[in-house]
């Protein structure tokens, strides 16, 4: 046997692991937590309810940047938002009939190449996607929220792998979201300042093996997770 067919075949174990692992976490969660997918690249298929869903993300969104990025109020960023979207798969964590996270996954072309950074080269994400807009509700606490981001970034892994053949993903995020998405297997490869909006941001990437190798391990907690739900939302 080759050492490609041994690393195909370490990687095709990888991703089983992770799979089951990701779906346990999706069985011990789903009696209280309701996780949206609504792939936008095909509109003909959106039906009413993931629409009302969407318009519900959509409000979600926009009581986080009133109170965490007032930049995104604006009208032209509200326009390419949404425009983004249209091409885009949104994912959403919902209890209690309320939107808790939500989070973009976008194939090329990436939001970030708007922010025209010429020394880098995009090139080398071919088949990648795009991870933004992780959204969380301003109300729910720091830990409840790197929980709950950890449990969609996972499902949103399982599902870019597996169902739409994805080959990694980059993302860009301010630098308080950078734990999520370390954790997530993501590395940071450089930070912009982006005077437009006058932020900072970082650039995160990782191929699927490397996401692997942290998804498996990061779903071990769902009953820690569900009983601190269960408290704050008296389920």
């Amino acid at each position: 046997m080759s050492m490609l067919e041994i690393d195909q075949e370490s990687l095709n174990l990888s991703l089983a692991k992770a799979v089951i692992t990701t779906k346990h976490s999706i069985s011990e969660l789903s009696p209280l937590v309701t996780c949206h997918e609504i792939d936008f690249r095909n509109s003909t298929i959106i039906s009413e309810e993931q629409n009302s869903v969407y318009q519900k993300i959509r409000q979600h969104r926009y009581k986080y940047y009133l109170e965490k990025a007032k930049h995104l109020t604006q009208e032209h960023e509200i326009a390419s938002e949404v425009s983004i979207d249209s091409r885009s798969i949104v994912y959403a964590l919902e209890i209690n009939k309320q939107i808790l996270l939500s989070l973009r996954v976008t194939p090329s072309p990436f939001e970030i190449e708007s922010f025209q950074l010429h020394e880098f080269d995009f090139n080398q994400f071919y088949q990648y996607a795009e991870l933004g807009r992780l959204v969380s509700d301003p109300d729910v606490d720091q830990v409840t929220t790197a929980l709950l981001a950890r449990y969609l970034l996972c499902y949103t892994g399982l599902q870019a792998f597996e169902k739409f053949q994805f080959k990694g993903f980059i993302a860009i995020c301010r630098p308080f979201r950078i734990t999520y998405f370390k954790k997530f297997g993501l590395k940071d490869q450089f930070a912009f300042f982006y005077q437009k909006r006058k932020l900072s941001y970082h650039v995160l990437s990782a191929k699927m093996e490397e996401i692997l190798l942290h998804t498996a391990a990061l779903q071990s907690n769902e009953s820690y997770l569900l009983k601190r739900l269960k408290n704050k939302f008296r389920l």
